[in-house]
């Protein structure tokens, strides 16, 4: 009965709830007296020869593993009474166990248990010193137990533990009690009746007994199969009960995983802060009954020391004349950190780190109101680098990524604590100088910006020198608010750049009134077309050698009904910039084409027409396409076209470039290479290209019979461009030395002043009517 009756209690208090530690460690209990009384039993009931292996290998094993389980129990269950860290316990539990295996295989059992007598029925070990010992040991345990057990009944002011550990003491008491009884009887009936060493044991049974008794009464154990069920085993908030000093009574299996491992007996508000301050001291039951929390937002401290974000609901309720706190916890770091990370990629720029172009208007909008309270001064400087494209499309976008980065932390590093850095977008930083004093502080801050463009960036083992065009505004001179600031430190920038860049503009207000011509032309010249105010004029070209007309150059002309004449120089730029080249160009071309189909019959000679073709209208993939429409539509033979281009749209784009030019040499038509030594074209280049004539500026020919350094260049080209079988075109011819000397120097073409200013398209036609008269 007592063997069935300890297998039925391990199993069933097992069940309550297999993952409790307390319930593992009673169950242990439990089962390993279940094995105690078995091995007695076997021993009555088998043969001689079994009784000192059972009590060897099982009995005693099975003794001293159930005084570990018990000493587990009872500091288990009164862990908020004492500060026994969890793996000394469990080692200074085992160790008994383990000095008994180790004797058992190094010393062999003799050691242990000299042999074995028979008495009547009974068969009795002889336990050695050791062995004796070891069971002191389990004694010790005992008292142990009590002690623990009545130091917790003295401190705890809960009624609900106060059970619980009176439980333990009525069972210990028990124990003592039985024990000193068997020990009376066996000194008296000693001599007269062999005693079995079964009834040494019986005391134990009674304190298994008793606690079965009176777990029910005093809920020793935790059931989660009877209480809270669906709240402890399927909801994935944590679920606390707690009693009036918050300490925790009930805990479902999802708290432990949320605070990192059993928090039982231990009060909640040592795991909770507000910010940086623990809430110890600060919340009670009394205060919680007042005030429930709903959706409290904490900071959970765990076991292992990781911070959480919970969302705490709290109420109360009473079971057995007690108040309880009932507290419902729900994990939220991971959308606190979402709602982190969205508010900060809200407000910076992924790539740098650096605050972005909102964050930086935020910024500037406190400032700016500090700065109003305290009469102080501020600037922002916008910062454009210069020549960042030739990164991008040389390595890539991945490169130019790691050189804005680079840049980002330079800048950040030369400004430090006096500003703010950010990265308004693509290659534009701006930088907030608050609180400044001097107009010479923000002069130094942008020449040390500038000095940081000095050094190269090093990208795939190559050096990369960049620069910057600074523009700057300040407060309360240039504008009182964000969006004047920003509008004026861009007008200045946008100079900064067009005067070249790597160098800083203060705003001012001629700069705010060449900005507005500058936006009042970009308005004009989109309608320009539409209104017919462009015209094309035609510079003559003369055969020097022959000594007549073979073309002319077409000029574009503009005659603004707004702004009047415009001058080349600044609408052609314009026109690049804004993308208006292409359709412009396209007009041009046709234009010129059909101007020049009217000169066939005007002349004893072929005549040829000679377009300017930007690097825009080059690069546009049916360029070709457009070329040939314009002759189709015109009548105008391609040989008597001719195409002008750059040294440095050639350059830029050589691959390309040269596959356009193949295809348009290939229809007939001719290429001009225009203002030939003032880039960078080198001889091979040049001999790849499928120009047929090269075009020598007209700022070396305006100086030749000055400055004898030119009238060396002009030679060298010109003998040069012969040598690869190009023709040479002398532009800017002014008088008649220049000419003879051209003469003189073989020059196939001359275009200038000389022979004709540039005319329109009707005088053209008398010009050239004019000439044949004449002949």
């Amino acid at each position: 009965m007592p063997m069935f009756f300890l297998l039925y209690c391990s199993i069933e208090i097992f069940k309550r709830d297999p993952k409790n530690k307390e319930n593992q460690a009673a169950a242990g209990v439990m089962f390993t007296l279940f094995f105690i009384f078995l091995s007695d039993y076997a021993q009555i009931v088998l043969p001689g020869s079994f009784t000192l292996g059972i009590a060897i290998y099982v009995k005693y094993p099975a003794t001293l593993l159930c005084g570990t389980f018990a000493l587990m129990f009872h500091f288990l269950i009164a862990r908020r009474h004492h500060s026994v860290p969890w793996g000394w316990l469990r080692t200074a539990a085992l160790m008994p166990v383990l000095v008994y295996f180790a004797i058992l295989f190094t010393q062999g059992h003799q050691v242990l248990v000299g042999g074995v007598r028979t008495e009547a029925i009974w068969k009795l070990e002889q336990p050695e010193l050791p062995l004796v010992l070891l069971l002191g040991c389990m004694a010790l345990f005992s008292f142990i137990n009590f002690g623990i057990s009545l130091k917790a009944w003295l401190q705890t002011s809960n009624r609900q533990e106060k059970r619980r550990f009176l439980t333990l003491i009525q069972a210990h008491l028990l124990v003592g009690a039985s024990g000193m009884l068997c020990w009376w009887l066996s000194q008296r009936l000693e001599g007269h009746v062999p005693i079995p060493s079964t009834l040494s044991i019986l005391p134990i049974f009674v304190w298994g007994f008793a606690i079965r008794l009176l777990m029910n009464r005093s809920d020793l154990l935790p059931s989660a199969s009877s209480k809270f069920e669906v709240l402890y085993k399927i909801n994935p908030t944590a679920i606390l009960l707690m009693d009036r000093q918050l300490v925790v009574q009930e805990a479902n299996p999802s708290s432990v995983k949320m605070f990192g491992g059993e928090l039982l007996y231990t009060p909640l508000y040592r795991y909770l802060n507000e910010g940086e301050e623990t809430l110890e001291g600060k919340i009670t039951s009394e205060a919680l009954l007042m005030s429930p929390w709903v959706n409290r937002e904490c900071t959970l401290v765990t076991l292992t020391g990781q911070r959480k974000t919970v969302l705490i609901d709290t109420d109360t309720m009473v079971a057995g004349g007690e108040r309880y706190v009932l507290a419902v916890i729900r994990d939220i770091t991971a959308r606190k950190q979402e709602e982190l990370y969205t508010q900060y990629i809200a407000h910076h720029d992924p790539l740098t780190g650096l605050a972005n172009r909102l964050k930086f208007n935020q910024m500037l909008e406190e400032k700016l109101a500090e700065a109003e309270r305290k009469a102080r001064k501020l600037a922002v400087l916008l910062i454009d680098l210069d020549r960042f494209k030739f990164i991008n499309d040389t390595l890539g976008h991945q490169f130019g990524d790691e050189a804005l980065i680079e840049l980002s932390n330079r800048l950040t590093e030369a400004v430090g604590e006096q500003g703010v850095v950010t990265r308004l977008g693509g290659d534009e930083f701006a930088l907030l100088l608050p609180g400044i004093n001097e107009f010479d502080e923000v002069i130094l801050t942008a020449e040390s910006i500038l000095q940081l463009f000095l050094r190269p960036v090093e990208l795939q083992e190559r050096e990369f020198y960049l620069a910057a065009s600074i523009g700057i505004s300040l407060y309360p001179n240039d504008g009182d608010s964000t969006s004047h600031l920003m509008k004026n430190a861009d007008i200045a920038m946008y100079h900064a750049k067009s005067s070249g860049g790597n160098q800083y503009r203060f705003y001012t207000q001629e700069l705010n009134a060449a900005l507005r011509r500058h936006v009042d032309m970009e308005t004009a010249l989109r309608k320009s077309l539409e209104n017919g105010e462009l015209e094309l004029y035609y510079q003559p070209q003369y055969d020097l050698a022959a000594d007549r007309l073979t073309g002319a150059e077409a000029l574009l002309r503009w005659h603004s009904k707004a702004l009047g004449a415009v001058s080349p120089v600044e609408f052609i730029p314009l026109a690049e910039q804004s993308g208006l080249i292409v359709t412009i160009g396209q007009w041009v071309l046709e234009e010129a084409c059909r101007e020049a189909v009217g000169w066939a019959g005007l002349s004893d000679y072929p005549m040829t027409v000679s377009v300017n073709v930007s690097a825009i209208q080059l690069m546009q993939p049916d360029f070709v396409y457009i070329v040939t429409r314009a002759l189709r539509a015109t009548g105008l033979p391609a040989g008597q076209l001719c195409l002008e281009i750059t040294e440095s749209m050639v350059m830029d784009k050589l691959t390309m470039v040269m596959k356009t030019l193949d295809e348009l040499v290939a229809l007939g038509i001719h290429i001009s290479m225009d203002d030939f030594g003032t880039g960078y074209s080198s001889l091979s280049v040049i001999q790849q290209l499928p120009v047929s004539s090269i075009k020598i500026d007209r700022s070396f020919i305006m100086n030749m019979t000055e400055e004898q350094l030119e009238r060396s260049i002009v030679p060298a080209i010109i003998s040069m461009s012969h040598m690869l079988g190009k023709e040479v075109v002398a532009e800017g011819v002014e008088n008649a030395e220049q000419l003879n000397i051209l003469r003189g120097l073989h020059c196939d073409t001359g275009q200038g002043y000389f022979f004709s200013k540039p005319l329109p398209a009707g005088e053209m036609i008398r010009f050239i009517t004019g000439l044949r008269n004449s002949a």
